[in-house]
């Protein structure tokens, strides 16, 4: 950015288009189409006072098709098209701690064209918005201890029933001595946009997105994450990393649907846990994880 233009700012405009063809010149295969465009501006603007907001505007669009020609499948078609606004503001103390305060508005459409194994239509078409202020305070006054603490409230869904949740989330680094660093995380969350997929199918090339029907509550989870890092030198380091996360409220195909009627997606839950461990060298000019 120019500072004649826009002083103490920076705008940067941005954009891709990219789009997959597989074609297999057999018509006894079925053939898959995506496409992907995005374009948008982020603005991030920096104040006498020790403020600075940073406001982003962007707008895209996916679409994904199965084409079956002569082969034994039902052809799938899914659009996602996305309009979205976020604007922060972080006030930063003479102490270096932080305080962000923001709004996110999102207008989503999608639209959904596939069959189930009994050979039941799904032709569904939806749109909706969300409207959502968040607030997080960071501790960083401290050389060896820092703290996130916040919530994001959903004033409107993009379903039916996403509006008026909260969802608080903490972070917590302590550094007991330089060579280890030890972390923690808990948070909830709330995702009205899923994607549907058969969990018979072992590898599946199409995806669709879809909002949550009006008939079902979001998926609403609860995120536990710990871990370690471990400096065995300035080159080395060691990350162990442990998560839980239950969720309740899932969408699931239903595949006892003959009727066209008859909903698409029944609720259920799931538990995910695991540990994650990584080593990473970054000694100039080799980096290796």
């Amino acid at each position: 950015s120019d500072a004649n233009v826009l002083d103490n700012g920076k705008f940067l405009l941005f954009g891709f288009l990219s789009g997959d063809n597989i074609d297999y010149k057999d018509d006894l295969k079925e053939n898959f189409k995506w496409k992907n465009n995005l374009v948008g501006f982020n603005w991030l603007q920096l104040y006498e006072a020790p403020v600075f907001s940073d406001m982003s505007v962007s707008f895209s669009n996916y679409s994904g098709e199965i084409i079956p020609n002569l082969a034994n499948v039902k052809p799938r078609q899914n659009e996602v098209n996305d309009f979205s606004i976020k604007m922060n503001i972080t006030y930063v103390q003479d102490n270096k701690d932080q305080l962000d305060l923001g709004i996110d508005f999102k207008a989503i459409g999608t639209k959904l064209l596939t069959f189930n194994t009994l050979g039941a239509e799904t032709d569904y078409d939806k749109f909706g918005g969300n409207f959502s202020i968040f607030g997080k305070y960071k501790l960083l006054r401290f050389d060896n201890l820092g703290m996130d603490i916040g919530s994001r409230v959903n004033i409107t869904g993009i379903s039916a029933n996403g509006g008026f949740f909260f969802e608080p989330r903490f972070s917590i680094s302590y550094v007991p001595i330089p060579q280890i660093a030890i972390k923690a995380a808990w948070g909830i969350y709330q995702q009205e946009l899923v994607t549907i997929t058969d969990e018979d199918e072992v590898i599946t090339l199409f995806e669709p997105w879809m909002i949550v029907p009006d008939y079902l509550t979001p998926p609403r989870s609860i995120h536990y994450v710990a871990g370690i890092d471990y400096y065995l030198s300035t080159d080395i380091k060691v990350k162990l990393e442990t998560y839980y996360k239950v969720t309740s409220n899932l969408p699931i195909i239903n595949k006892n649907k003959v009727l066209k009627k008859e909903p698409d997606l029944v609720s259920g839950k799931g538990e995910a846990s695991g540990i994650e461990l990584s080593v990473n060298y970054t000694g100039n000019p080799i980096n290796i994880n």
